[in-house]
């Protein structure tokens, strides 16, 4: 007899401990491209925030355009803004565009760096009023 576990109970008990970390957790469908319940949260996110200023709120838009998009781009730059109330939106453009690009093609390397990314923080170079510049991190 063979047994096997099937992958929604492994990713069950994964978002189970997300959940209890303080991640908000979605349902999948709700932020599927194509799908209006993902079009009215993504509204209601983007609007309310003012992270994606350029959405009107009845603007009927999903969070991604298919599931290639695996960030969320706006909930992404919600919470960059929360977390790091002082960045410009230029800052958090750019902390976005880390992100986004690959320093490797080896799948490991990549998970690693992202890892470290979201531990550590994303190095970031910001000028001052006083015209000095000034490396920080910015928190993911």
């Amino acid at each position: 007899m063979r047994s096997f576990i099937a992958e929604s109970a492994v990713e069950e008990v994964c978002l189970g401990y997300f959940a209890d970390l303080g991640w908000e957790v979605l349902y999948g469908p709700d932020i599927a491209p194509d799908e209006p319940r993902a079009e009215r949260a993504f509204n209601e996110i983007a609007y309310i925030a003012n992270a994606c200023p350029d959405i009107a709120p009845d603007e009927a838009r999903a969070e991604r355009a298919s599931y290639r998009d695996v960030l969320l781009e706006c909930r992404l730059r919600t919470a960059i803004a929360g977390l790091n109330p002082s960045l410009s939106p230029s800052v958090i453009d750019d902390v976005i565009a880390t992100v986004r690009r690959p320093e490797s093609a080896d799948v490991l390397a990549e998970n690693w760096r992202i890892y470290k990314l979201l531990t550590t923080g994303v190095p970031i170079e910001r000028r001052h009023d006083s015209g000095e510049s000034r490396h920080d991190m910015a928190w993911l």
